[in-house]
């Protein structure tokens, strides 16, 4: 519907009968009532350009025409048809406010006005100037699943909907939160390669892609991040990738398809690669004697500012004799025999580092020869 306004005629003399509209230099209307100086046509006019003009006729038949004849152009075609771009239709995003993209329209007639954008059929925005085909979106969506589309509008309120409505989902979300097995916060360990261990995790949003081992490489320092099946839960480092003397902070990461993280509580392994401290023996001295066959031998002290030192152990002619010693000082498990014997010590701390003392001789003579009687 098309509605033409007009100022009232103002004359003196014979009093108004009525108006009449006409278009392109033709009568469309008669008889408008006096009183009425507009009228609303219920039947179309052609798209392309008008001219429009009133006639006010008095009592008297006598005409009085407007002052001006106006032109206007009626556009009833919406813009023409466009298609979306992006979030592609079934995409999964991390961006809680996405930007929208979508192939420009046109429109031959009355000129493009703006674009709206609709989530889940509400207005989100609107007024966007034509020349831009994209919307960043101004506030957060909470994750789940939308749809969206498009209309392109002129500047006759003609409307042209987007060819396609497009879901997307927000999954901003990480993985939900899992804990560590293995090794025990702030163990101490030997192995330089040691094996990692932790509970499995499940992802709600667009499911879970791997896991991060991440590693200090020096205690305070970067750390070496591992990249792991979503399939294992356990991980055990390779000879390039073994940990130095020291303390070690770890913890893993999940990781889901769209990059969003959930980390473990962090640990320290505390890596001891250096045995005990040097020592020395004591007696009996080196290539000395001993008289009986359960000589004490004694050493002196280690010890180890690390793991901490576990216990001695005395070796006999390259045997373990006596093990898990507390003391710096045993006799042999069993009775030596006379002649020349070999000795050590070995020092071992609580994750098996060994620290081995020099090693001695020892003559064993107590059958003493008799003198020959006369």
């Amino acid at each position: 519907q098309t509605e033409f306004r007009w100022y009232p005629s103002s004359y003196q003399g014979i009093g108004l009968s009525h108006y009449e509209l006409w278009i392109d230099n033709l009568p469309l209307v008669n008889n408008i009532p006096p009183q009425q100086p507009f009228i609303k046509l219920n039947n179309p006019i052609s798209d392309g350009w008008h001219t429009w003009k009133v006639k006010a006729v008095k009592d008297n038949n006598e005409e009085i025409w407007s002052t001006e004849t106006w032109s206007f152009r009626i556009d009833s075609s919406p813009p023409e048809p466009f298609q979306l771009s992006s979030p592609l239709d079934s995409s999964w995003l991390a961006d809680r406010s996405p930007t929208f993209n979508w192939i420009p329209s046109n429109d031959a007639g009355s000129l493009l006005k703006e674009y709206k954008i609709y989530i889940n059929n509400n207005l989100i925005a609107e007024n966007i100037d034509p020349s831009l085909t994209s919307y960043e979106l101004t506030y957060d969506l909470s994750d789940g699943s939308y749809e969206w589309y498009a209309e392109a509008v002129d500047n006759s309120g003609n409307i042209r909907r987007s060819d396609n409505q497009w879901k997307f989902f927000i999954d901003n979300t990480g993985p939900q939160n899992f804990s560590l097995i293995s090794p025990a916060n702030y163990i101490w360990t030997s192995d330089s390669t040691s094996t990692f261990e932790w509970n499995p995790t499940t992802d709600v949003g667009i499911g879970l892609s791997h896991y991060f081992l991440n590693v200090e490489i020096v205690y305070g320092g970067d750390y070496n991040k591992i990249q792991i099946s979503k399939d294992s839960t356990k991980y055990s480092l390779l000879d390039n990738e073994s940990l130095s003397h020291g303390n070690h902070r770890w913890y893993i990461a999940a990781v889901d398809f769209l990059g969003n993280e959930t980390n473990t509580s962090s640990r320290t392994l505390r890596v001891d690669l250096k045995p005990p401290n040097v020592f020395n023996l004591s007696s009996p001295v080196d290539s000395g004697y001993v008289t009986f066959p359960t000589p004490d031998f004694e050493w002196q002290n280690s010890y180890d500012s690390d793991a901490g030192l576990s216990h001695y152990q005395l070796w006999l002619d390259n045997s373990l004799s006596v093990d898990n010693l507390q003391t710096t000082k045993t006799a042999p498990s069993s009775p030596i025999s006379e002649g020349l014997h070999t000795w050590f010590v070995k020092a071992i701390d609580n994750v098996g580092n060994e620290r081995k003392s020099e090693e001695r001789v020892v003559f064993g003579e107590w059958n003493m020869p008799r003198s020959e009687e006369r």
